[in-house]
This record gives C-alpha cells, structure tokens and sequence, in this order.
C-alpha cells in the first residue's frame, strides 16, 4: 500500500513539474514510462503486472492530469498578471 500511496505522489509532483516546464506531449510520454515502472514496482509488491498497469491508469494517471492541470492555470494566470 505504501508503494501506491508513493507512486501517487511522485505522479503528483510529476504532473506539477510537466506543467510548468513542459507541453502535453512531456505528459504522454512520461506516462507511458511510470506505467511500465509502476507495474514493475507493484510487481516487487505482489501485484500482478497487469493490475499494476490498471491501478497505473486509473489512478497515476488522474493524479499526473490534476497536477498539470494545476500547473498549466497557475502558468495562464502569471501571464496574465505581468501583462
């Protein structure tokens, strides 16, 4: 369980840092590189690999999407403020 709580926070963070930094296309691909090694680590923790995958994209990947989503407004807003 700790694994899943540690994993939804790094996609958090993860999500915030792509927001701020990079376009959507960072988004994708990141994604597809912490599904692949989130199956592996909930693999470590006897999850079997297409149920690390599932906990992956229904969950990481919300938690990715909220964080850039926050990102990307906080970055419209700043803009918006030294105009």
């Amino acid at each position: 369980m700790n694994a899943i709580m540690g994993l939804l926070a790094v996609s958090a963070l993860a999500g915030l840092v792509l927001g701020f930094y990079f376009g959507l296309a960072a988004l994708v691909v990141f994604g597809l590189i912490l599904s692949i090694s989130a199956a592996a680590i909930l693999q470590n923790e006897h999850f079997d690999f297409l149920a690390g995958i599932a906990i992956n994209l229904t969950y990481c990947s919300i938690e990715i999407g909220n964080g850039y989503l926050i990102a990307a407004a906080t970055r419209a807003q700043i803009k918006t403020a030294r105009l």
